[in-house]
């Protein structure tokens, strides 16, 4: 990881273990919000279920300065399916925690190339059939089947470069 993204990471963790939990306003994460679902994981850092104020003003702040690439003040498609590649990813599956060498109940950027690596793989095992077995897989099934076909697949492999 860069120096200036451990910088960011390791603040946005000790913001958050520092801040005491009593002063926090919870916040519930609409399980049934589509659209802002792919985010709340990510930014649900003491995974209580919830984002209290200091977790969403880190989220902001994480958006503002490092998942908007092109400053235009909105999170587009390309912009979600890069955030692995910029903070740890949180663990939602069983596949997924398979990956977490260092058993931190988040992939790191490296833990998340090596698993995507290994879906790519399969992917072409498959021919291009296969089920998503990992949430990060799902921001690259541009058409929603459940399945990153080979031609979907471009897009990750380019990503992985």
């Amino acid at each position: 990881m860069k120096p200036k993204l451990q910088h960011i990471v390791l603040s946005f963790f000790i913001l958050l273990a520092v801040l005491p939990a009593t002063s926090r306003a919870q916040a519930p994460v609409d399980k049934n919000d589509e659209a802002d679902k792919w985010w709340q994981a990510w930014a649900d850092t003491n995974r209580d279920g919830s984002l209290d104020d200091q977790e969403l003003q880190a989220w902001k702040n994480l958006e503002k300065e490092r998942i908007d690439s092109n400053k235009d003040g909105q999170i587009d498609d390309n912009e979600k399916r890069l955030v692995w590649k910029l903070l740890p990813a949180p663990i939602t599956t069983e596949q997924e925690r398979k990956f977490d060498a260092d058993e931190s109940g988040w992939l790191d950027p490296d833990e998340a190339r090596k698993l995507l690596f290994r879906r790519v793989e399969f992917i072409f095992e498959t021919n291009g059939k296969g089920a998503i077995k990992t949430g990060l897989e799902e921001f690259y099934d541009s058409n929603q089947d459940g399945v990153i076909d080979l031609e979907e697949v471009k897009i990750l492999r380019e990503d992985l470069r």
